[in-house]
């Protein structure tokens, strides 16, 4: 498999739990599609550039704002990050024709700050959403479903306790049914796929490199 022409860029991204693995698939798909020829970049959300995404990832991440965040401030923040990512970082790399692979995008915010925070319903999310991306739509997403109570274990073993995942275990669990209300009600039919997050990371690995040489390379 090689990169012999000019494509459209694909856009890619992995959404789920804490502690699925969405890091480390995203890096290896990166690593893949580099080695094929393919020119990808690889970002996350909040956080996509140096510089105003980094600094609300901040201020989303600091455990020294506890529970005095505004919630629709929080949700406005993402918003905002997703905004700034957009418009600089990834619809220019899609006009180039390079694959971005996301860690995170729009259904994250719906399922932790929509549904677990219950800040607004699918047609105000929509709305806004919209306004922020420009109704950009990723090409494929990857939901790597776990049981919160195993990625957040996970997370814990590896010191990794920002202000999300130190909320309760019921918190992480509500996040869990955002995501199957995201996938049932608001993403675009037939342009995600569900994979187990419990499976060695290697097969989960290749079934994501199955489904993109069958659909897009």
């Amino acid at each position: 498999m090689a990169a012999t022409k000019k494509r459209k860029g694909l856009f890619l991204v992995f959404e789920g739990c804490e502690g699925v693995g969405k890091t480390t698939q995203a890096k290896l798909l990166r690593d893949w599609l580099t080695s094929n020829g393919y020119k990808s970049v690889l970002t996350k959300e909040p956080g996509g550039d140096e510089g105003i995404c980094s600094d609300i990832r901040k201020i989303l991440l600091n455990e020294k704002y506890g529970k005095s965040m505004d919630y629709v401030a929080e949700f406005l923040l993402f918003e905002s990050d997703r905004a700034q990512h957009v418009g600089k970082i990834i619809k220019p790399a899609l006009e180039m024709g390079h694959t971005v692979i996301s860690d995170r995008y729009s259904a994250g915010t719906f399922a932790y700050q929509c549904v677990a925070r219950k800040v607004c319903d699918i047609p105000e999310f929509r709305t806004i959403d919209n306004f922020a991306t420009r109704k950009l739509e990723p090409s494929h997403i990857f939901w790597m479903d776990l049981d919160p109570a195993i990625g957040l274990k996970r997370n814990v073993a590896i010191g990794k306790r920002d202000r999300f995942e130190k909320e309760k275990l019921s918190f992480h669990q509500a996040v869990r049914r955002g995501y199957e209300e995201y996938f049932e009600y608001v993403a675009p039919r037939n342009r995600w796929t569900k994979l187990d997050a419990s499976l060695p990371i290697d097969e989960i690995h290749w079934k994501i490199r199955e489904i993109l040489e069958k659909r897009f390379l």
